[in-house]
Protein backbone atom coordinates (compact mmCIF):
# COMPACT_ATOMS: atom_id res chain seq x y z
CA UNK A 1 0.00 0.00 0.00
CA UNK A 2 1.37 3.28 -0.68
CA UNK A 3 2.67 5.60 2.33
CA UNK A 4 0.44 8.25 1.50
CA UNK A 5 -2.71 5.85 1.74
CA UNK A 6 -3.41 5.46 5.57
CA UNK A 7 -6.53 2.78 4.43
CA UNK A 8 -8.83 1.63 2.54
CA UNK A 9 -11.61 -1.17 2.43
CA UNK A 10 -14.32 -2.65 0.56
CA UNK A 11 -17.82 -2.05 2.30
CA UNK A 12 -20.05 -4.72 1.45
CA UNK A 13 -20.86 -8.09 -0.54
CA UNK A 14 -18.53 -11.10 -0.17
CA UNK A 15 -15.48 -9.15 0.56
CA UNK A 16 -16.97 -6.74 3.09
CA UNK A 17 -13.91 -5.32 5.22
CA UNK A 18 -11.48 -6.96 3.01
CA UNK A 19 -8.34 -4.73 2.90
CA UNK A 20 -7.44 -3.13 -0.18
CA UNK A 21 -3.39 -2.73 -0.45
CA UNK A 22 -2.66 -2.03 -3.94
CA UNK A 23 -2.69 0.84 -5.39
CA UNK A 24 -4.88 -0.09 -8.32
CA UNK A 25 -6.84 -2.47 -6.87
CA UNK A 26 -7.91 0.61 -4.83
CA UNK A 27 -8.58 2.76 -8.36
CA UNK A 28 -10.69 -0.27 -9.56
CA UNK A 29 -12.51 -0.60 -6.24
CA UNK A 30 -14.15 2.92 -6.28
CA UNK A 31 -15.12 2.94 -9.83
CA UNK A 32 -16.64 -0.76 -9.31
CA UNK A 33 -20.39 -0.63 -8.08
CA UNK A 34 -19.60 -2.26 -4.85
CA UNK A 35 -19.20 0.24 -2.58
CA UNK A 36 -15.30 1.15 -1.42
CA UNK A 37 -13.47 3.88 1.27
CA UNK A 38 -9.68 4.89 0.68
CA UNK A 39 -8.45 7.44 3.37
CA UNK A 40 -5.40 9.36 2.53
CA UNK A 41 -2.59 11.86 4.15
CA UNK A 42 -4.09 15.28 2.96
CA UNK A 43 -0.20 16.73 3.26
CA UNK A 44 1.43 14.08 1.36
CA UNK A 45 2.64 15.43 -2.21
CA UNK A 46 2.33 11.85 -3.55
CA UNK A 47 -1.86 11.86 -2.48
CA UNK A 48 -2.22 15.27 -5.13
CA UNK A 49 -0.67 13.25 -7.90
CA UNK A 50 -2.55 9.93 -7.18
CA UNK A 51 -5.68 11.53 -7.36
CA UNK A 52 -5.00 13.24 -10.50
CA UNK A 53 -4.29 10.09 -12.07
CA UNK A 54 -6.51 7.98 -10.59
CA UNK A 55 -9.65 10.13 -9.33
CA UNK A 56 -9.51 12.37 -12.68
CA UNK A 57 -13.27 11.90 -13.29
CA UNK A 58 -13.66 13.49 -9.88
CA UNK A 59 -15.43 16.93 -10.63
CA UNK A 60 -12.73 19.94 -10.48
CA UNK A 61 -14.35 21.63 -7.27
CA UNK A 62 -14.29 18.24 -5.41
CA UNK A 63 -11.02 17.52 -6.28
CA UNK A 64 -9.78 21.23 -5.17
CA UNK A 65 -11.57 20.79 -2.12
CA UNK A 66 -10.07 17.50 -1.21
CA UNK A 67 -6.49 18.61 -0.91
CA UNK A 68 -7.12 22.40 -0.10
CA UNK A 69 -4.65 23.19 2.76
CA UNK A 70 -6.78 25.37 5.00
CA UNK A 71 -10.86 24.11 5.30
CA UNK A 72 -13.89 24.72 7.45
CA UNK A 73 -17.05 22.70 8.04
CA UNK A 74 -19.24 22.82 4.85
CA UNK A 75 -21.50 20.37 2.73
CA UNK A 76 -21.61 21.11 -0.94
CA UNK A 77 -23.62 19.00 -3.62
CA UNK A 78 -22.21 17.94 -6.93
CA UNK A 79 -24.42 15.34 -9.21
CA UNK A 80 -25.54 12.61 -7.39
CA UNK A 81 -22.64 13.09 -4.73
CA UNK A 82 -21.85 15.22 -2.16
CA UNK A 83 -17.89 16.75 -0.10
CA UNK A 84 -18.09 17.33 3.07
CA UNK A 85 -15.63 19.36 5.48
CA UNK A 86 -15.94 18.36 9.03
CA UNK A 87 -13.66 18.79 12.39
CA UNK A 88 -13.45 16.55 15.36
CA UNK A 89 -12.13 16.73 18.63
CA UNK A 90 -8.28 16.41 18.96
CA UNK A 91 -7.80 13.98 21.30
CA UNK A 92 -4.28 13.02 19.75
CA UNK A 93 -1.30 12.52 23.00
CA UNK A 94 -0.31 16.38 23.61
CA UNK A 95 -3.02 17.99 21.76
CA UNK A 96 -6.06 20.81 22.57
CA UNK A 97 -9.08 19.16 22.42
CA UNK A 98 -10.37 22.48 20.82
CA UNK A 99 -7.62 22.39 18.33
CA UNK A 100 -9.78 20.48 16.14
CA UNK A 101 -9.12 18.08 13.41
CA UNK A 102 -10.04 18.78 9.62
CA UNK A 103 -11.48 15.80 7.82
CA UNK A 104 -12.61 16.26 4.14
CA UNK A 105 -15.08 13.52 2.88
CA UNK A 106 -16.02 12.67 -0.68
CA UNK A 107 -19.62 10.24 -0.97
CA UNK A 108 -21.16 9.08 -3.74
CA UNK A 109 -22.98 5.80 -4.77
CA UNK A 110 -20.35 3.38 -4.33
CA UNK A 111 -17.90 4.96 -2.99
CA UNK A 112 -15.92 7.13 -0.18
CA UNK A 113 -12.78 9.45 -0.49
CA UNK A 114 -11.46 10.87 2.55
CA UNK A 115 -8.27 12.94 3.53
CA UNK A 116 -6.91 14.02 6.56
CA UNK A 117 -3.65 15.48 8.05
CA UNK A 118 -3.94 13.92 11.39
CA UNK A 119 -5.45 11.59 13.27
CA UNK A 120 -8.84 11.20 14.41
CA UNK A 121 -10.25 8.88 17.17
CA UNK A 122 -13.77 9.11 15.46
CA UNK A 123 -12.08 7.82 12.23
CA UNK A 124 -10.13 5.15 13.64
CA UNK A 125 -12.93 3.96 15.64
CA UNK A 126 -15.29 4.43 12.21
CA UNK A 127 -12.23 2.08 10.34
CA UNK A 128 -11.95 -0.19 13.03
CA UNK A 129 -16.34 -1.17 12.68
CA UNK A 130 -15.56 -1.54 9.05
CA UNK A 131 -12.62 -4.26 9.22
CA UNK A 132 -15.05 -6.13 11.41
CA UNK A 133 -17.04 -6.61 8.87
CA UNK A 134 -19.75 -4.73 10.92
CA UNK A 135 -19.37 -1.40 9.79
CA UNK A 136 -22.03 0.18 7.07
CA UNK A 137 -22.52 -1.29 3.56
CA UNK A 138 -23.78 2.05 1.98
CA UNK A 139 -21.20 5.23 0.90
CA UNK A 140 -24.36 7.42 2.50
CA UNK A 141 -24.82 5.32 5.78
CA UNK A 142 -20.81 5.36 6.02
CA UNK A 143 -20.66 9.26 6.47
CA UNK A 144 -24.03 8.84 9.09
CA UNK A 145 -21.88 6.88 10.90
CA UNK A 146 -18.79 8.80 11.05
CA UNK A 147 -20.78 12.26 12.01
CA UNK A 148 -22.67 10.45 14.67
CA UNK A 149 -19.20 8.80 16.24
CA UNK A 150 -18.06 13.02 16.05
CA UNK A 151 -21.00 14.14 17.49
CA UNK A 152 -20.00 11.64 20.57
CA UNK A 153 -16.92 12.85 21.14
CA UNK A 154 -17.54 16.18 21.10
CA UNK A 155 -20.05 15.62 23.17
CA UNK A 156 -18.03 13.79 26.16
CA UNK A 157 -15.78 17.17 25.25
CA UNK A 158 -18.68 19.50 26.19
CA UNK A 159 -19.33 17.26 29.24
CA UNK A 160 -16.11 17.35 31.14
CA UNK A 161 -16.06 21.67 29.91
CA UNK A 162 -18.71 21.31 31.86
CA UNK A 163 -18.04 20.05 35.10
CA UNK A 164 -14.79 22.05 35.03
CA UNK A 165 -16.65 24.75 34.84
CA UNK A 166 -18.75 23.80 37.60
CA UNK A 167 -15.29 23.10 39.67
CA UNK A 168 -14.60 26.34 39.30
CA UNK A 169 -17.57 28.25 39.86
CA UNK A 170 -17.57 26.37 43.36
CA UNK A 171 -13.84 27.53 44.28
CA UNK A 172 -14.76 31.24 43.44
CA UNK A 173 -17.10 31.22 45.97
CA UNK A 174 -15.64 28.92 48.59
CA UNK A 175 -12.12 30.84 48.14
CA UNK A 176 -11.20 33.09 45.33
CA UNK A 177 -7.45 32.82 43.86
CA UNK A 178 -6.01 34.77 41.32
CA UNK A 179 -4.46 31.64 39.60
CA UNK A 180 -8.05 30.70 38.51
CA UNK A 181 -7.91 33.85 36.06
CA UNK A 182 -5.90 32.39 33.92
CA UNK A 183 -8.01 29.01 33.99
CA UNK A 184 -11.27 30.88 33.49
CA UNK A 185 -9.51 32.84 30.11
CA UNK A 186 -8.33 29.49 28.51
CA UNK A 187 -11.77 28.04 29.26
CA UNK A 188 -13.70 30.95 27.36
CA UNK A 189 -11.00 30.66 24.64
CA UNK A 190 -11.40 26.79 23.81
CA UNK A 191 -15.18 27.53 23.84
CA UNK A 192 -14.57 30.33 21.92
CA UNK A 193 -12.46 28.27 19.23
CA UNK A 194 -14.98 25.14 19.96
CA UNK A 195 -18.01 27.53 18.53
CA UNK A 196 -16.38 28.64 15.37
CA UNK A 197 -16.20 25.52 14.04
CA UNK A 198 -19.49 24.07 15.51
CA UNK A 199 -21.77 26.60 13.92
CA UNK A 200 -20.67 25.69 10.12
CA UNK A 201 -20.81 21.66 11.07
CA UNK A 202 -24.15 22.35 12.10
CA UNK A 203 -25.01 24.08 8.68
CA UNK A 204 -23.23 21.28 6.98
CA UNK A 205 -25.35 19.05 8.78
CA UNK A 206 -28.46 20.64 7.73
CA UNK A 207 -27.44 20.80 4.32
CA UNK A 208 -27.44 16.93 4.11
CA UNK A 209 -30.13 16.61 5.65
CA UNK A 210 -32.42 19.25 3.13
CA UNK A 211 -30.69 18.21 -0.05
CA UNK A 212 -32.43 15.36 -1.64
CA UNK A 213 -28.80 13.41 -2.61
CA UNK A 214 -29.23 10.29 -4.07
CA UNK A 215 -26.50 8.58 -1.83
CA UNK A 216 -28.99 9.18 1.54
CA UNK A 217 -32.17 6.86 2.06
CA UNK A 218 -34.72 8.11 3.91
CA UNK A 219 -33.75 5.93 7.19
CA UNK A 220 -30.00 8.21 7.20
CA UNK A 221 -31.59 11.60 6.84
CA UNK A 222 -33.59 10.71 9.80
CA UNK A 223 -30.21 9.67 11.48
CA UNK A 224 -28.76 13.19 10.06
CA UNK A 225 -31.51 15.02 11.20
CA UNK A 226 -30.79 14.09 14.64
CA UNK A 227 -27.23 14.70 14.14
CA UNK A 228 -28.26 18.67 13.09
CA UNK A 229 -29.87 18.33 16.19
CA UNK A 230 -27.10 17.42 18.66
CA UNK A 231 -25.74 20.08 16.95
CA UNK A 232 -27.83 22.71 17.48
CA UNK A 233 -27.69 21.46 21.00
CA UNK A 234 -23.71 21.99 21.22
CA UNK A 235 -23.69 24.89 19.92
CA UNK A 236 -26.22 26.51 22.60
CA UNK A 237 -24.51 24.21 25.31
CA UNK A 238 -20.87 25.87 24.28
CA UNK A 239 -22.94 29.41 24.63
CA UNK A 240 -24.31 29.57 27.51
CA UNK A 241 -21.10 27.29 29.10
CA UNK A 242 -19.37 30.64 27.52
CA UNK A 243 -21.33 33.11 29.15
CA UNK A 244 -21.28 30.95 32.44
CA UNK A 245 -17.71 31.71 32.77
CA UNK A 246 -17.56 35.24 31.70
CA UNK A 247 -19.90 35.69 35.16
CA UNK A 248 -17.39 33.60 37.12
CA UNK A 249 -14.80 35.43 36.12
CA UNK A 250 -16.40 38.42 37.23
CA UNK A 251 -17.16 37.11 40.42
CA UNK A 252 -13.64 36.46 40.83
CA UNK A 253 -12.70 39.31 40.07
CA UNK A 254 -15.03 41.28 42.51
CA UNK A 255 -14.07 38.68 44.87
CA UNK A 256 -10.25 39.39 45.13
CA UNK A 257 -10.91 43.25 45.07
CA UNK A 258 -13.21 42.97 47.93
CA UNK A 259 -10.16 41.15 49.94
CA UNK A 260 -7.20 43.18 49.05
CA UNK A 261 -9.61 46.10 50.30
CA UNK A 262 -9.83 44.69 53.62
CA UNK A 263 -6.51 44.09 53.57
CA UNK A 264 -5.58 47.69 52.99
CA UNK A 265 -4.56 49.58 55.48
CA UNK A 266 -6.96 51.73 57.32
CA UNK A 267 -6.10 55.59 58.29
CA UNK A 268 -5.18 57.10 61.26
CA UNK A 269 -6.96 56.11 64.70
CA UNK A 270 -10.16 58.56 65.89
CA UNK A 271 -8.25 59.79 69.02
CA UNK A 272 -4.53 60.20 67.67
CA UNK A 273 -2.52 62.58 68.99
CA UNK A 274 -3.04 64.78 65.66
CA UNK A 275 -6.76 64.56 65.44
CA UNK A 276 -7.02 65.22 68.95
CA UNK A 277 -4.96 68.15 68.94
CA UNK A 278 -7.24 69.40 65.90
CA UNK A 279 -10.16 68.65 67.63
CA UNK A 280 -8.81 71.38 70.51
CA UNK A 281 -7.81 74.02 67.73
CA UNK A 282 -11.74 73.79 66.73
CA UNK A 283 -12.53 74.13 69.63
CA UNK A 284 -10.34 77.19 70.49
CA UNK A 285 -11.53 78.66 67.64
CA UNK A 286 -15.28 78.62 68.62
CA UNK A 287 -14.62 79.94 72.56
CA UNK A 288 -14.41 76.38 74.21
CA UNK A 289 -12.14 74.21 75.56
CA UNK A 290 -12.37 70.86 74.38
CA UNK A 291 -9.66 69.42 76.03
CA UNK A 292 -10.67 65.68 76.95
Amino acid sequence: MPEFIHFAYALSGADRGRVLRESHEIAAALEAPEPAWVHMRSDHPGTRDWIEANLGYLPQPVREALLAPETRPRALRYGDGVMVILRGVNTNPGAEPEDMVSIRIWVAEGQVVSLGKRQLASLRALSEEVAAGTGPERSGALLCRFMELLNQRIGSYLTDLDDEGDGLEERVLLGPEAALRARLTDMRGELVDLRRFLIPQREAASVLTRERIAVFRDEDRMRLAEVQDQLMRAVEEVESLRDRMVVVKDELASAISDRLNRAAPRGPARWSPASIACRRCRGLAAGRDTRP
